[in-house]
């Protein structure tokens, strides 16, 4: 029997019916290119789409400009309660807590792309194909895999 045949006799275990398709198809078919070039979705391809891979630069890097700022803002309020001349009179620009803050911005916002890779590297790859295999039912809208 071909692997054709097979697809089409893909029974929902919910309702028994064999209206079926895969995901990828569904996806492909919601997803419309107007005149201008801008693409939109139907909402059925929204809730069909694939999963996407956790960004690698932009949340690491805006994380890390965020722990950048707050350090560099509240390192000279922590330094003036340490008992010690060197922490003494130190103003929110002054370079050593501007350096510390971005000692620590870099810092965070490496450690966050290496989850962010790792992340996408186990997960994402299975979640991803995971989706390739899945089928919607076209009568009940039950999504369950091959």
């Amino acid at each position: 029997m071909s692997s054709r045949r097979r697809f089409h006799a893909m029974q929902c275990p919910e309702c028994g019916s064999h209206n079926t398709q895969s995901l990828e198809v569904v996806y492909a078919q919601s997803v419309r290119t107007g005149y201008n070039g801008h693409n939109t979705i139907s909402e059925l391809g929204e809730s069909v789409a694939p999963p996407r891979p956790d960004s690698e630069v932009l949340f690491p890097l805006a994380v890390g400009v965020m722990v950048t700022i707050v350090s560099a803002f509240s390192l000279p309020a922590l330094l003036s309660a340490i008992p010690v001349e060197w922490g003494q009179g130190l103003m929110p620009y002054d370079t050593p807590v501007v350096g510390i803050g971005v000692a620590l911005g870099a810092i965070v916002a490496r450690s966050m792309r290496a989850m962010a890779i790792e992340t996408n590297q186990h997960y994402f790859e299975k979640d991803y194909g995971r989706w390739c295999r899945s089928v919607l039912c076209r009568r009940c809208g039950h999504q369950f895999a091959r």
